[in-house]
């Protein structure tokens, strides 16, 4: 999983697609409850620092990504699925 993250907001940004090509919550179904200590993991695996609650940076792409909390965040057969997600690109 390292790394799709990161891959996806990559994606959105060149294509410039709307929130709804990237993921939305109807394509998928949740199978199980989201751990918010496996998104921690999964943020900090992808360079990720926990700022509060359930908000993360990212300081070498200068992202800032928030409201990840399990309702915006899905677990479908074990993979995390990020359903909106604010995020924001702050200069570097």
């Amino acid at each position: 999983m390292q790394g799709k993250l990161i891959q996806a907001i990559a994606n959105y940004l060149a294509a410039s697609q709307t929130t709804s090509d990237l993921a939305a919550a109807d394509k998928y179904v949740k199978t199980e409850e989201t751990k918010n200590k496996l998104v921690k993991q999964f943020m900090a695996a992808n360079g990720f620092v926990n700022t509060k609650n359930h908000d993360y940076y990212n300081s070498v792409l200068g992202i800032i990504l928030e409201d990840l909390h399990d309702q915006n965040v899905l677990t479908q057969d074990g993979n995390l699925y990020f359903i909106d997600t604010v995020f924001y690109v702050k200069h570097i």
